[in-house]
Parts: C-alpha cells; sequence; structure tokens
C-alpha cells in the first residue's frame, strides 16, 4: 500500500517541485533578471553535468524554463522599444515616413507635375540628408495627422502643424521651423477692420477654429468637404467677411491675389511656431532638432521661407 502510494504521488510531487523551481526564478526575474538568469544557466550546466535525478533535477527544470520564457519576453519587448521609434532600417540607413496635408500652399502643395513641393518638402529633404535620413512623403488627412501618426502610420507630420499646449500632451515636437508670428484676419480689398466684427471663417481642427470656441465666438467652420480648397475661398465669394489664418499663408494669398484681399484687424499670437510632430520618445526628434539647427544657424531655413513664403515673411534671427 505504501510503494502504490508513492507511486501516485511521485508525479504530483514532481509537478510540485516544477513548480517550486519556477516561482523562485519568476521571485528572481522581477527583483534582479541578470542574477536569475545566470543563476538558470549555472543549474542547467550542474544538472547536466552531475545528470542527477529526483527533486533536484525536476526544481532545475521549472527554474530554467522560467529563465527562458523570461529572457524571451524580453526579447520581444525590445524589438517592440525599437520600432515604437518609428523608423525602419533599409540597409543601414534609417527610412523615414513623413505625412503632410498637400494643400497648403506655400508650404505643401501637388504641383503641375503631380510631386509633393512647397517649403516643408524642400526643408524636409534638406533635413533628412543632414540627418543621413531616407525620407519618404505622403499626403493624409489633416483631422487624422495625430492619430494616424499615434497609431504608427507614418513617423513625422510636417504640414504646417502648430505647437500649442494641447498637442504636445499627444505628441513631440522639434523646434520651430518656421517663428512664432501672430495670426492674422484677411477680408476683401477695402472692407477694413469692420470685417472682423462681421461673420468669421475658420478652417475646422485648427487652432483657429479651437481659438473661436474658447472665446464662444460663432464662426463658420471651412473645409473641404464644403467646396473650399483655401480659407480665403470663402472670403473672396462672399461666404464670411474675414478668416483668421497663418502670417505665412496670407502673406502669400495677398500676393496671389493681387488688390483683391487685405490683412485687416487686430492680430492673435496662438502658438510657438510651426514644428515637425513625432511620436512622443521618438528618437527622430534629436536628429531632426541637429539638423534644424544647423539649417538656422547657416541661414538655410531663412532663405528657404522668403523663397517660398515671400520677402514679407518672418524669419529667424
Amino acid at each position: 500500500m505504501g510503494e502504490e502510494t508513492e507511486r501516485l504521488l511521485l508525479p504530483l510531487l514532481r509537478v510540485l517541485w516544477l513548480l517550486a523551481g519556477g516561482a523562485v526564478a519568476f521571485v528572481l526575474t522581477v527583483l534582479v533578471p541578470p542574477v536569475a538568469l545566470a543563476a538558470g544557466l549555472a543549474l542547467v550546466v550542474v544538472a547536466l553535468v552531475r545528470r542527477r535525478a529526483g527533486a533536484y533535477r525536476v526544481f532545475t527544470i521549472g527554474f530554467a524554463i522560467w529563465c527562458a520564457i523570461y529572457a524571451t519576453l524580453a526579447v520581444f519587448a525590445a524589438l517592440g522599444e525599437d520600432s515604437s521609434s518609428g523608423v525602419a532600417t533599409d540597409g543601414g540607413v534609417d527610412t523615414v515616413t513623413i505625412a503632410t496635408v498637400g494643400s497648403y500652399h506655400p508650404f505643401d502643395f501637388v504641383n503641375d507635375e503631380g510631386e509633393i513641393d512647397g517649403l516643408e518638402p524642400e526643408l524636409g529633404d534638406e533635413l533628412c540628408r543632414r540627418a543621413g535620413l531616407e525620407c519618404e512623403w505622403v499626403i493624409n488627412d489633416w483631422v487624422d495627422m495625430i492619430p494616424d501618426l499615434m497609431a504608427g502610420e507614418f513617423d513625422a507630420i510636417f504640414s504646417g502643424m502648430s505647437i500649442t499646449a494641447e498637442r504636445e500632451e499627444l505628441i513631440d515636437f522639434t523646434e520651430a521651423y518656421y517663428p512664432p508670428t501672430p495670426s492674422v484676419y484677411v477680408a476683401r480689398a477695402g472692407e477694413g477692420d469692420e470685417a472682423v466684427e462681421g461673420t468669421i471663417g475658420a478652417a475646422t481642427d485648427t487652432i483657429y477654429s479651437d481659438y473661436f470656441t474658447e472665446l464662444g465666438r460663432p464662426f463658420v467652420p471651412l473645409n473641404e468637404d464644403e467646396g473650399f480648397t483655401s480659407s480665403v475661398d470663402a472670403v473672396l465669394d462672399g461666404t464670411v467677411d474675414a478668416v483668421l489664418v497663418d502670417h505665412g499663408y496670407a502673406v502669400e494669398k495677398l500676393s496671389e491675389h493681387q488688390g483683391r484681399l487685405a490683412i485687416v484687424g487686430p492680430s492673435v499670437l496662438l502658438d510657438s511656431g510651426l514644428g515637425i510632430g513625432v511620436r512622443k520618445g521618438s528618437d527622430l526628434k534629436p536628429k531632426l532638432d541637429e539638423a534644424l539647427a544647423s539649417t538656422k544657424a547657416d541661414g538655410t531655413v531663412n532663405t528657404l521661407i522668403l523663397k517660398w513664403v515671400g520677402p514679407d515673411a518672418s524669419t529667424f534671427e
């Protein structure tokens, strides 16, 4: 009867020793992972050399199994952290996908050859060259820019995005590539400052629509779905009396529509300049910041701003 009982209990005892080994390994990996992995390797070596059966061997197997699981999880976690930086590697060169809206002339737009063009693409390509990055450009809907960046659809936003405290809660920004400049109201020429007291328009999901919402002031939301390829279209066709827009955008539109538009009313500072948006903790930020600093130091960024926006554009001192 005793032998029969021992025969029945032996598998259970082995399972218990196996679990005990795993439990001890678990505690050690939580407290001191390197020690646990080293101990697991040492126990396996000793067990193989001594080929000792019984509780010790089963305990060692349990310990080793957990250490193997822990090491595997650690490897996958490390791979996940690497991919979260949002940069693919191709032949030793980091490949970066940059998203732009492609309809915010002169900052970004699609030219007659069907290519993405403007201040941001030209500056972006120069930043990538200086940072040793291979950059690819894609067009993305403005309203989905930040959610898609956070979801890993692309690696950076380079599309006239203002640096604001609200956005910095979601993503990181590089240093500004366009200096902080008060936004301005644009109205039809001859309307005067009184236009600001009339019907105001603002592009949806922008700092301008947010500004009027916070003020509690009614405004006409403007977007492409309503047939407006740009905010000033609504001014020119009489839908609104004035729109609040970025200064650089206003300067370019006044030049495009000679004599038909004018800057009116007070200016409003709403941001800390335009920046490149990247995911939180992305290693792209320091690389792009360093490249951007060099373009400011040698005057490249100011040259490009003046080239694309015009002589009245804001530049870095």
